[in-house]
């Protein structure tokens, strides 16, 4: 049997061998570089995310003023100094048109990471140089909507008052419609931006004064001329609000029912309450001496047009003497002098929704957040609430005095933050 001797491999064997097992490590390394290169890439995307999403959340609670001067904003930029190269400034605001009537506030911030090749001459031969610069862009936006008038659209404001018999029973020293006749004159005193009209009603309708601007002196001189007697027919006097307010411009409606009994004549006053509600009519009512029974019927008139808001207590009231009336009063109109709105988004939260005052220069001022606008000591602070119901931002008299006086613009900032792509 014949043995072959083995042959020693070629030089070219032994070449292509080498190439490959150096080609491979080109790879293996090529790949490492590529995975930092991608790490860092990611952690200068997430640093540029983080910092656009902080900035639009203090934009929409603070201002866009407070942005580039706060310590979270300020520490957020140190830190992108120190470890990951420089932040090109602050970054900058924009505003694009969503098409519905609405604003998209977009905060647009880059980031530069700067990387080090080193002694890697492959990574500086794919990097191009002994130092490459990684630049990362990020967008935050939410909606908005600007206002620059607070229902001069001026709300209108119907008292609709019992003057039945029972009218001229004993209230607090007087009679309970003089007491009526003198709360009401003290809230026309008061000079608020509304549109009033009245409606005097007993066993039906006495007289009325249609809503209208600069009516306070007629009114003062009707609801005078007549005194307490007759029946108390409920239905009378609020189809006939409610004929008055839907012949005129709807600026905001509203009725408030004044009522010292039970109704004894007409329909069924929860039908004609109904019938007022769904014209988009706002009803407050007020018990000034009524029983259990009456204060029970007024709280299921009150509401708005919206069927899950009917029979909220919150739109009842009830006062026992002028001083309590008074307040009332102002507590009512105080909650609908200043309003703006509706706004667009569905199923909004208060929380969600922020409100700030634009001035003139540009600058923005945030208001409080308050849930009652008449409650002591907020009234004349820089404060809002907002109504999910009728998806309306409320002022109270000294925010709505930096609109229509000063010409802000009231600024609302609603729904969730999003990193816009």
């Amino acid at each position: 049997m014949v043995r072959r001797r083995r042959r020693p491999l070629g030089g070219a064997m032994v070449m292509v061998a080498a190439v490959a097992s150096l080609t491979l490590a080109m790879f293996i390394m090529a790949g490492f570089y590529v995975g930092l290169w991608s790490n860092q890439r990611d952690e200068a995307q997430n640093q540029a995310d983080a910092i656009s999403i902080a900035a639009m959340e203090i934009a929409r609670t603070q201002g866009v003023d407070a942005v580039c001067r706060h310590p979270v904003i300020q520490e957020m930029m140190r830190q992108n100094g120190n470890q990951a190269g420089r932040m090109d400034d602050c970054g900058r605001f924009v505003e694009v048109a969503n098409g519905d009537g609405t604003t998209s506030l977009r905060f647009v911030v880059g980031t530069s990471t700067v990387m080090d090749t080193g002694n890697e001459p492959l990574l500086r031969e794919m990097m191009g140089g002994e130092r490459f610069t990684l630049r990362s862009r990020a967008t935050a936006g939410v909606t908005q909507e600007a206002f620059d008038d607070a229902e001069r659209r001026l709300p209108k404001f119907v008292m609709v008052l019992d003057y039945s018999g029972s009218m001229g029973v004993d209230f607090g020293g007087r009679s309970r419609l003089s007491a009526l006749v003198r709360a009401v004159n003290g809230m026309l005193d008061l000079g608020l931006r509304i549109e009033y009209g009245v409606v005097m009603f007993s066993s039906n309708v006495l007289d009325r004064v249609n809503v209208g601007p600069g009516n306070e002196n007629r009114i003062r001189n009707v609801i005078s001329s007549r005194g307490p007697g007759g029946s108390t027919n409920y239905q009378a006097g609020l189809d006939a609000a409610r004929d008055m307010l839907v012949r005129a411009d709807n600026t905001g409606y509203y009725v408030l029912f004044i009522s010292d009994g039970a109704p004894t004549a007409g329909g069924d006053p929860l039908n004609a309450a109904d019938r007022v509600r769904a014209s988009d009519i706002t009803v407050f009512t007020m018990n000034i001496g009524g029983g259990r029974q009456q204060a029970d019927l007024l709280k299921d008139m009150g509401g708005t047009m919206d069927p899950a808001e009917y029979g909220n207590p919150d739109y009842y009231f009830s006062a026992v003497n002028e001083r309590e009336m008074l307040d009332t009063f102002q507590a009512i109109v105080a909650n609908i002098l200043c309003a703006v709105g509706p706004l667009q988004g569905d199923d909004l939260r208060p929380e969600d929704v922020h409100a700030l005052l634009r001035d003139a220069a540009g600058q923005e001022i945030p208001l409080v957040r308050a849930p009652n606008l008449a409650a002591p000591g907020v009234r004349n602070t820089l404060a809002y609430n907002f109504d999910p119901a009728e998806r309306k931002v409320r002022l109270t008299e000294a925010a709505c005095d930096r609109v229509i006086d000063d010409g802000a613009d009231i600024i609302v900032r609603y729904g969730q933050l999003n990193l816009v792509q």
